[in-house]
């Protein structure tokens, strides 16, 4: 809806006058330093989308929930996949890590997982529904990320315009905002909750915390930086519409 909004809307316009001074000061330095963490972003937030919608592997390098339980059995999961391992208590790192790679691993889909045949079952049930939901949000994110990374190179290279300005402080804001909720969501429903047993203990995965930082942390940084560069439009663009007008105006006092 925002794309297609006449520049000459007042919040449009006020949106691409407001300035803070000393970002203002900084314009070129400011743009540059949003495109390349704009372009930050989106590495880590495809690398949590990898994560999030692989299994195996790339899984166990980027997952989203890793837990371990007492007797030593270890799983972990993204929002698509999740996977029984192999790897011992000794492989394991407090805190955020992957466990090992060269273990084997038996995966399952959430969709196809029968979450009565294990033990802590409501558990289980409450991390697959959040899971199944946040598939989306996830592959939308990383497809809106890429717009909003043009929507920076674009104020950049000096095809500036109030249109690109409202477009990236409105996807920072509104969208990291409101998927940085679906990240929490799925941290309280598959990490923390299962952390609440003793003889589980669950952690953030690699996965998760690199879609958190690119999609949601970055992503409003530079919708701050953004929102504080007013909108410069090309000078030829301007004087041909005065001298339209001027052409128009001549016109009609002659007829």
């Amino acid at each position: 809806v925002l794309a297609v909004m006449p520049k000459d809307w007042c919040c449009c316009r006020a949106i691409a006058e407001f300035e803070i001074p000393f970002l203002a000061r900084k314009r070129e330095q400011v743009l540059r330093n949003c495109l390349v963490i704009s372009c930050a972003g989106f590495g880590l937030a495809v690398l949590g989308f990898l994560g999030g919608y692989s299994s195996g592997t790339i899984l166990k390098a980027l997952p989203w929930a890793i837990w371990r339980r007492s007797d030593g059995a270890v799983a972990y999961a993204g929002v698509r996949w999740a996977c029984n391992g192999t790897a011992g208590s000794k492989l394991l790192r407090s805190g955020i890590h992957a466990v090992s790679l060269d273990e084997p691993a038996n995966c399952t889909k959430w969709s196809s997982m029968d979450c009565t045949s294990v033990e802590d079952d409501l558990t289980c049930s409450l991390c697959q529904n959040t899971a199944q939901v946040t598939v989306v949000p996830v592959a939308l994110t990383v497809i809106a990320y890429l717009l909003f990374t043009n929507h920076a190179r674009q104020r950049y290279i000096g095809k500036d315009s109030a249109q690109h300005k409202v477009m990236a402080c409105f996807s920072a804001f509104f969208g990291g905002f409101n998927f940085l909720g679906t990240m929490v969501t799925y941290w309280q429903s598959c990490v923390k909750t299962a952390a609440d047993d003793p003889d589980n203990h669950a952690t953030l995965g690699a996965g998760l915390l690199c879609m958190m930082i690119g999609a949601t942390g970055l992503k409003v940084l530079v919708g701050l930086l953004q929102l504080g560069v007013p909108v410069e439009e090309e000078e030829d663009t301007s004087r041909e519409e005065e001298d339209d007008s001027d052409e128009d105006e001549s016109t009609s006092l002659k007829e």
